[in-house]
């Protein structure tokens, strides 16, 4: 084993000699260098960059990252992913539009939510001194504004999942996302 500094070189060298195995350099600006992978304690960093530790789950941190997140596009590996277009599909506003349902929508009517997806309705209503617009999802009040005096437009927006139902107790216009 050979330990040296070069003069005027880049820092301390720790060889192995005639074992081989490489050369450890402690760098003067305070970098160091293995051939190979560093340890600390049970954790290790690889040469190509990698981190394995108690931190990842006793894994690979490119190990941990590819099985706990999703990959971007529609690369799925072993069905631990979605598509891109069935991640796409997922969200609120992808690939839907507003529509106008004015004229197929009754107040105090329920109606199923048959697109396959969340939609989300919003209704508004001129109201009177105490009168009042009200939504429900699957029969449950989810808003309500009621006008105690004065004349007001105003209106109630609802998400409606898959299958769901909704009825809005007076409507004016009515417009879906969808």
């Amino acid at each position: 084993m050979s330990l040296y500094k070069d003069k005027g070189g880049d820092g301390i060298h720790i060889n192995n000699g005639i074992d081989g195995g490489g050369e450890y350099i402690f760098h003067k600006e305070g970098s160091f260098r293995a051939p190979a992978s560093v340890y600390a304690g049970a954790a290790r960093m690889a040469s190509d960059g990698n981190i394995y530790g108690s931190m990842w789950g006793n894994q690979w941190l490119a190990t941990y990252l590819r099985n706990t997140f999703q990959p971007k596009g529609s690369f799925t590996p072993a069905g631990q992913a979605y598509t891109k277009a069935e991640s796409d599909g997922r969200y609120v506003g992808s690939g839907q539009t507003w529509q106008d349902m004015t004229a197929s929508r009754v107040s105090g009517a329920t109606y199923t939510n048959s697109t396959g997806r969340l939609i989300v309705v919003s209704a508004r209503q001129y109201l009177p001194d105490k009168h009042s617009i009200t939504g429900y999802v699957n029969g449950k009040k989810i808003q309500e504004f009621y006008v105690v005096n004065g004349g007001i437009t105003a209106a109630v927006t609802l998400m409606v999942p898959e299958g769901a139902t909704y009825m809005i107790s007076n409507i004016g216009s009515i417009w879906e996302l969808q």
